[in-house]
C-alpha cells in the first residue's frame, strides 16, 4: 500500500497532465492532430503545479521561459515544414514540466520512442495487404496506414512526457 503521508496538492496537476498526454497520444494516432485546448490545458496545469509545489519562483520562471523558447523555435521549424504544428504545441506545453537538466534524457527518450513508432508504422503500412478488410477500412486506422502520411510523433512526445511526470511524482515522494 502506498504511503500517502507525503501527499501534496501538487500531485493533482501532475496526474491531470499525464491524462492529457494520454489523450494527446490517442488523438494524434487516430486523427493526426493535437487539439489546442489540450496543449493550453497542459500549460495551465503547470501553473497550478507551480503554485502548489515547492519549486520556487526562479525555477518556475526558468521553466516557463524554456517553454516559451521551445514554442518560438518550434514555430520556426514548423514554418520550414520540418515538424508538425501539434507536435510543437505539445512539446512547448510539456517543456515547463521538465527540469532543465532532464532535457537531454527526455529528448533521447522521445527519439527512441519516435524511432520505434516509425518502424512499427512502416511495418504496419507495408503489411496491410495481409490484414482483414474491416481493420484496414476502420476510420481511425485508415489515415495511419496511408502510405505517404506522416508519423504521429505526438505519441512519442507523450510517452516520454509520461515517464518524466512519473519521475516528478517520485520527487514529490508520493510513493516513498
Amino acid at each position: 500500500m502506498p504511503d500517502f503521508s507525503h501527499y501534496t496538492y501538487a500531485v493533482v496537476p501532475v496526474i491531470g497532465a499525464a491524462m492529457l498526454l494520454l489523450t494527446a497520444a490517442y488523438t494524434d494516432i487516430t486523427e493526426f492532430r493535437i487539439p489546442n485546448w489540450l496543449c493550453l490545458s497542459l500549460a495551465l496545469l503547470f501553473f497550478v503545479f507551480g503554485y502548489f509545489s515547492t519549486m520556487g519562483y526562479e525555477n518556475f520562471l526558468l521553466r516557463s521561459g524554456i517553454g516559451l523558447a521551445v514554442l518560438i523555435f518550434g514555430m520556426f521549424m514548423h514554418a520550414r515544414g520540418v515538424v508538425g504544428g501539434g507536435d510543437v504545441k505539445l512539446l512547448a506545453s510539456l517543456s515547463p514540466w521538465l527540469a532543465p537538466d532532464a532535457w537531454p534524457l527526455f529528448m533521447l527518450t522521445v527519439m527512441i520512442f519516435g524511432g520505434i513508432l516509425a518502424l512499427l508504422i512502416l511495418v504496419l503500412r507495408k503489411s496491410k495487404a495481409w490484414w482483414p478488410e474491416n481493420v484496414i477500412t476502420g476510420r481511425k486506422v485508415q489515415k495511419l496506414l496511408t502510405e505517404n502520411e506522416g508519423i504521429p510523433y505526438g505519441v512519442a512526445i507523450s510517452l516520454a512526457g509520461i515517464i518524466s511526470l512519473g519521475e516528478l511524482l517520485e520527487q514529490l515522494k508520493l510513493f516513498g
